[in-house]
């Protein structure tokens, strides 16, 4: 049987685009396979290291433009991201750019166009069951993986895939609990789909699928995206204590001297002052998002700018066509004659 797999698993990637398993272990160190993925910046800096098997990357986050920069490595060797604590976070990537990318943005959003290996702060994490602190991913629809969701703060997921767009909302209590979620490859007649025993669904791709093809997951809220944890290489939800907690500067603690030092103090006359007869204006509370357009993609939204919307449409920009796009979201030019989209209020 393992003959056949490693058979059918050189025609399915070939030469160039094949990856290493979902579960391997290189060095001590977990890897994972993926077309991708979001983490947050916070506190903590993150080394991430990319095995490219000949695919190319493009990068979002602090100090990239908008639309991302496209860059390509080496094959056959690591490559290492490296983002530091901020404000303002700064990116490195020595073999694949030159100099530092730095700015405010909270995120670093990293998508290859067919499926590579990916190892995220090494030292924090042990081969076998281990659990990620991410917004989003990108999984590769060629093979039946399983991984492990904690929503935390998050209220629902976004999921897209080849024809398919889903909104999942969670109730309070899906939201304090690990789920599984399984990616079902194309076979025979039936195309894949991403499927969940511990809730109960089953998401069905709509469009044939390729080498390339993957499904978006991102963790969201109200607000937009959140983090949330993902489990990879796990025969069974985790346990509370297997997740990473976010390192938070603490801070500084002032040191009490051991002999206090003796003042005399001043005799001075308090002066006397008026309070102001005219109290104090409350400070305006901002006005509600209130829904003004309605299209295929949104069914109720705010029409605004697509930058001022980015974090809620998650991939459909870069999945979709243009054209497909704009009928799915768009909602018309505003008095600059820039384009506006339909912007998710929940």
């Amino acid at each position: 049987m393992v003959p056949l797999l490693l058979v059918v698993a050189f025609i399915i990637f070939p030469e160039g685009k094949g990856v290493s398993g979902q579960e391997a272990c290189v060095d001590g160190c977990p890897t994972f396979r993926l077309s991708g993925f979001m983490v947050p910046l916070e506190d903590t800096p993150h080394t991430v290291r990319w095995w490219p098997n000949g695919s190319e990357m493009t990068i979002k986050g602090p100090g990239f433009v908008w639309g991302g920069e496209t860059l390509s490595g080496g094959s056959g060797r690591w490559h290492d991201i490296s983002v530091s604590s901020g404000s303002p976070f700064c990116v490195t990537a020595p073999t694949l750019r030159e100099g530092s990318s730095c700015g405010p943005d909270q995120y670093l959003d990293m998508k290859t166009n067919y499926p590579s290996s990916w190892m995220l702060d090494c030292g924090h994490s042990i081969c076998g069951c281990h659990v990620e602190r991410m917004i989003s991913l990108n999984l590769p629809v060629d093979e039946p993986v399983k991984v492990y969701w904690l929503p935390d703060g998050a209220s629902g997921a976004r999921i897209i895939g080849p024809g398919l767009w889903k909104t999942l909302t969670l109730d309070e209590a899906s939201r304090h609990q690990w789920h599984d979620l399984t990616i079902q490859p194309p076979l025979g007649n039936r195309k894949c789909g991403l499927a969940s025993a511990s809730l109960d669904k089953r998401f069905a791709c709509s469009q044939v699928s390729n080498e390339s093809s993957s499904i978006y997951i991102q963790s969201s809220s109200a607000a937009g995206w959140v983090p949330s944890y993902w489990a990879f290489g796990c025969t069974e939800a985790p346990t509370a204590s297997t997740l990473p907690k976010p390192i938070v500067k603490s801070p500084p603690v002032a040191i009490e001297p051991t002999t206090p030092r003796v003042t005399t103090p001043r005799v001075t006359t308090p002066r006397v002052t008026t309070p102001p007869t005219t109290p104090r204006e409350p400070i305006p509370t901002p006005p509600k998002a209130t829904p003004d357009c309605e299209t295929p993609g949104t069914p109720t939204g705010t029409c605004m700018l697509l930058k001022h919307c980015q974090g809620k449409l998650g991939g459909a920009l870069d999945s979709l066509p243009i054209n497909k796009f704009v009928a799915e979201y768009g909602c018309g030019p505003d008095a600059n004659n820039e384009a506006r989209v339909c912007c998710p209020i929940d």
